[in-house]
């Protein structure tokens, strides 16, 4: 991996409304004949905090292996929970990725044919999501430490971070959530943290995600999760994930992978040994995950074309707003 390519991002606004505006960060590699392949980059954050802009020194080396291999890296913000539900902000992803798509070839010159989709937690989710909602398939999509639904047990149990800070109270943490859709935890990071921490030592996380209890209304939202809406057409899956993971168990990532299978989908899960979640960044030195992120590399190479000839681009079958 060459860790002298240097990051240097173009901003554009991939969605605009009277009420919020969406930005996306456009990476480019150093050398590209013709059309670049191009990797949608979806951050983590419980759909609560993130951005696009914050990366580990980890997650940036990762981003300079994805440009020495060719790939335009397309890394987006995205509206976040409590303010926006799950519906909203999955939807706000196919927007990024079909924009990408249809406005990419002329505005920063990649391949619409050609695009595969990385998430972290639940960018992973997200990323996972895009196998079976955008307009044109992605031909890879890479899952690390993501899970395939929010309706297990797992979702809404109460959970307790290691680093915790004193337990916030609703009072708390209501003067934090905004009355306008909130699209980066930029400038309002602990505000973000402490407002996931609540929902999530509570036990209403998932609620506090979806707008509602999704276990009261579970085929609305099994209609947006990956682990329900795996077909025969689904693309080809790396599933990464930490078996050490208490944040979001490992088995979430056993689960898809069974779906896959049971489809005949091309697919692996690789499983990191002690590895907890943001196992990338937490043990960057340790020799399985410095593998982890080469076998990342191998099967984006194995499904997308650095050639610079245009491919085609391949049509799914549920577009659309939900």
């Amino acid at each position: 991996m060459e860790t002298g390519v240097s990051l240097i991002a173009e901003t554009f606004e991939y969605k605009v409304s009277h009420e919020y505006r969406i930005c996306a960060d456009v990476y480019r590699p150093a050398k590209s004949e013709g059309s670049a392949p191009v990797i949608l980059w979806i951050h983590g954050g419980s759909f609560i905090s993130g951005c696009r802009k914050k990366f580990s020194t980890t997650r940036e080396n990762h981003l300079r292996g994805f440009l020495s291999d060719g790939y335009t890296v397309v890394a987006i913000d995205y509206r976040l929970a409590p303010e926006t539900t799950l519906p909203g902000i999955c939807q706000d992803v196919i927007d990024a990725y079909n924009w990408i798509t249809s406005q990419g070839p002329e505005l920063f010159q990649v391949d619409p044919g050609n695009i595969a989709v990385v998430g972290y937690s639940a960018g992973g989710f997200l990323a996972l999501h895009c196998g079976y909602r955008a307009i044109t398939k992605p031909r890879a999509i890479v899952s690390v430490s993501g899970y395939g639904d929010v309706l297990g047990g797992w979702s809404s149990e109460p959970f307790f971070y290691e680093n915790d800070y004193a337990e916030p109270t609703f009072a708390e943490i209501e003067k934090f959530i905004r009355t306008t859709a909130v699209t980066s935890s930029k400038g309002c990071a602990a505000e973000r943290a402490r407002i996931r921490e609540f929902l999530r030592r509570t036990g209403t996380w998932a609620e506090g995600v979806c707008g509602v209890d999704p276990t009261k209304d579970p085929e609305r939202f099994k209609s947006i999760s990956p682990l329900y809406n795996i077909a025969p057409d689904y693309p080809p899956t790396l599933l990464v994930h930490g078996e050490a993971d208490t944040n979001v168990p490992f088995q979430q990532s056993v689960k898809l992978a069974k779906e896959l299978k049971r489809y005949s989908i091309s697919y692996k899960l690789i499983s990191i040994p002690h590895g907890v979640h943001g196992f990338e960044t937490k043990m960057a030195a340790d020799p399985n995950v410095k593998e982890s992120f080469k076998e990342i590399l191998n099967f984006l190479k194995k499904y997308l074309q650095t050639d610079g000839k245009i491919s085609s681009s391949k049509k799914f079958t549920h577009p659309g707003k939900y």
